[in-house]
């Protein structure tokens, strides 16, 4: 050491560049967790064996919201959630040390609210390229994920309108076009000049008036769907409903035999609107006794459970059943039939289909040739609350 330096000379320095650099540390810690504690996204540091070794405000408050316990340093990962999502999050990280990018959206509903996390896994690697931890990031997206779900009902709505429109288009352009030529043809006969007796004629224009007549009472029926929508919903007791359906045609069930059996004990109620539930019940009963088999007693029984937010009802029947292949596609169109040996316009199923969905539902289908046919009606929960 050269003579003119002293050990006195040199601690002072030393101790001055060190506390320097301590404050400069301290200074990047401060802006580093002013940072954090001011993003819109909640962190948590795990170590490379899932304990925590640091977290974010919005973490603490995410963890408190939707599990109900506070984030502790040094408490392991797998505490924090249900046991049944242990494994998943094992193999999560494992995919995470392996590379790859873990992004994935988790629901979460109580009594008090709903929220929407988007949840991304990042692995914290060392010099050497080594896993060193892991970092858990959540950020909330109920608002986006609400204005999604809006927008995606409306472009549904849209969708299902315009369908509407076209089976509008189909009963103009066809079902009402041919009455109505017949009805100006015929009232401008003559017996003479056309071969008919007037007697006759005035027979073709009132049975062409009553062709005509039926398709307007049809186009009234699918308007009252869209101005039914606006009814009140209210509680709506399924057995009670069934009771109403069996009375009010009470001599069709006696005269065909028919047995009718239910099970709602899993989702006895809905809150909805009446009329529509009445009509899905009552048509589908009714379709299910139209196309019985014959020497067969009929039989029907409806069920309904709760299930993935979800109103399930089943109807399902020993009847004559549905070739799906063949008319599967247009089994719900307007005016589409698939069994000319009963009588029938095309109109029901498309009905009892409109009706499902202007509740946000859906009605799918499973049948074969005289093994009968179970049609299965959705509703969601948290459409008709």
């Amino acid at each position: 050491m050269p003579a003119n330096i002293s050990f006195t000379d040199v601690i002072p320095v030393a101790e001055a560049t060190f506390n320097m650099n301590s404050e400069i540390v301290k200074k990047s810690e401060a802006n580093l967790n002013a940072i954090l504690n001011h993003a819109d996204s909640g962190y948590v540091l795990y170590d490379s064996g899932l304990r925590i070794i640091a977290f974010n405000a919005l973490a603490q408050e995410f963890s408190h919201l939707l599990y109900s316990k506070k984030l502790v340093e040094g408490n392991h990962l797998l505490s924090y959630f249900p046991k049944n999502r242990h494994g998943a999050l094992l193999e999560i990280t494992q995919k995470v040390i392996h590379g790859a990018k873990i992004c994935y959206e988790a629901y979460f509903k109580t009594d008090d609210y709903e929220r929407w996390i988007e949840v991304r896994w990042l692995s914290v690697k060392n010099d050497n390229n080594k896993n060193w931890g892991f970092i858990l990031a959540s950020k909330d997206i109920t608002e986006k994920k609400l204005a999604d779900i809006k927008l995606e009902k409306v472009t549904s709505d849209l969708l299902r309108r315009n369908t509407a429109l076209e089976q509008f288009a189909n009963i103009i352009s066809h079902n009402l076009r041919a009455p109505v030529a017949n009805i100006i043809s015929l009232a401008k006969m003559t017996g003479v000049e056309y071969g008919f007796e007037k007697d006759q004629a005035l027979d073709f224009i009132l049975s062409s008036s009553q062709a005509l007549n039926k398709v307007i009472d049809d186009i009234n029926q699918i308007l009252e769907v869209r101005q039914q929508i606006h009814e009140v919903k209210q509680k709506i007791y399924f057995e009670q409903l069934l009771t109403d359906i069996k009375t009010s045609i009470n001599y069709l069930i006696l005269k065909e035999d028919v047995i009718i059996k239910s099970d709602f004990e899993n989702s006895p109620y809905i809150f909805s609107i009446r009329s529509f539930l009445y009509s899905i019940f009552y048509n589908l009963i009714l379709n299910s006794i139209k196309y019985r088999r014959e020497g067969v007693k009929p039989e029907i029984c409806i069920n309904a459970s709760t299930k993935e937010n979800k109103v399930q009802i089943t109807f399902t029947d020993n009847g004559k059943g549905i070739d799906l292949i063949k008319h599967g596609a247009k089994l719900f169109g307007l005016y589409k039939r698939f069994d000319t040996t009963v009588e029938g316009t095309g109109l029901g199923l498309f009905m009892i289909k409109s009706q499902i969905e202007e509740l946000g539902g859906q009605i799918s289908v499973e049948s074969e040739i005289d093994r009968g046919t179970t049609f299965t009606v959705e509703i969601p929960v948290n459409t008709i609350n």
